[in-house]
């Protein structure tokens, strides 16, 4: 009987890891293929989820020649149509000329004394547009913040020259009635130097400016 060669042990083991080495290489290079693979798919999917679609109308005219160009392959230019620009060109020359459809109006008087000397902190109350629309009075309104306070009203005959046009008595000038810490109140001049309203300023114990009553004297 023949004697069976026996195939060393030492080198059956480096084959067979040999073997799951290659194998290992294998699924490896299959992985990282099939990861590309994935992301460039993905990658490709978001960017065409994400570019934006053009839609133009024009009575489906352009839609269906572009359907035409790509069956031939033909090139065309979608956006644009010389026979719809020249009608629209003519129309708009035979309209009337447009005006704007809004027409900007700066601030008035009011709006100046409430937002510009006043800063917003106060509140204004007016006569009646029967009666002329004026302010009458002016009050401070309490604020949320804790920061907030009236404003110093420094020159206050200057204040009632500067907004006499917004105040309900129609007056020219002003001179002084009475002053102390709390209260200062003038008198309201016509033209011809008569008495005609007085003016009331309230103020609280650090002097700021509380509030202002304009009133006509009825004779």
């Amino acid at each position: 009987m023949a004697k069976m060669l026996k195939f060393p042990k030492e080198k059956s083991k480096r084959v067979t890891a040999l073997q799951k080495a290659e194998t290992k290489r294998l699924f490896a290079s299959l992985s990282i293929i099939s990861f590309i693979l994935v992301a460039v798919f993905v990658s490709d999917f978001i960017t065409r989820e994400n570019r934006p679609v053009y839609v133009i109308s024009d009575n489906n005219r352009n839609l269906q020649n572009l359907n035409r160009a790509i069956a031939s392959a033909q090139p065309m230019n979608m956006f644009r149509d010389v026979e719809w620009e020249h009608q629209l060109a003519k129309k708009l020359g035979q309209m009337e000329e447009r005006k704007p459809a809004s027409i900007g109006q700066g601030a008035n008087l009011t709006d100046q004394l409430r937002y510009g000397e006043l800063a917003g902190k106060y509140r204004l109350i007016e006569k009646s547009l029967d009666q002329g629309g004026r302010v009458k009075e002016i009050e401070y309104v309490d604020s949320l913040e804790a920061g907030d306070r009236p404003i110093y009203l420094r020159d206050r005959e200057g204040f009632l020259s500067e907004y006499r046009k917004a105040f309900a008595v129609p007056f020219e000038k002003t001179q002084l009635d009475q002053s102390n810490k709390k209260e200062e109140s003038y008198r309201l001049l016509d033209t011809q130097g008569r008495v005609i309203g007085k003016a009331s300023f309230q103020f609280d114990e650090e002097g700021h400016f509380v509030s202002l009553k304009v009133a006509e004297i009825q004779e």
